[in-house]
């Protein structure tokens, strides 16, 4: 899988997702796993309320962590291609 700047990112389908306290339970009907999102991950669930563009996501965290733009793209890359083989963001 190929993910660049306009790569739409949604929440999967067949997801299911719980909030407890700062984290956010997810379970993948597509996986059977169960998923826990904080920090960073949840920021990017919280975001795919609605789909976005890659960088539209990105953008969001820039201006939500003060942190290097590139180290940013770098683990959001990391964490949406992890996610997408596990069900619970779909890239298109």
């Amino acid at each position: 899988m190929s993910i660049d700047s306009t790569s739409r990112l949604a929440r999967g389908k067949d997801v299911m997702a719980a909030v407890l306290d700062d984290t956010v339970m997810l379970m993948s009907a597509e996986s059977d796993g169960y998923y826990g999102l904080d920090g960073v991950a949840r920021a990017v669930w919280d975001r795919l309320e609605t789909p976005a563009t890659f960088d539209e996501v990105h953008a969001h965290l820039v201006a939500m962590f003060e942190h290097d733009p590139a180290a940013i793209r770098a683990d959001l890359i990391a964490f949406v291609e992890d996610a997408s083989a596990e069900g619970v963001i779909d890239v298109q």
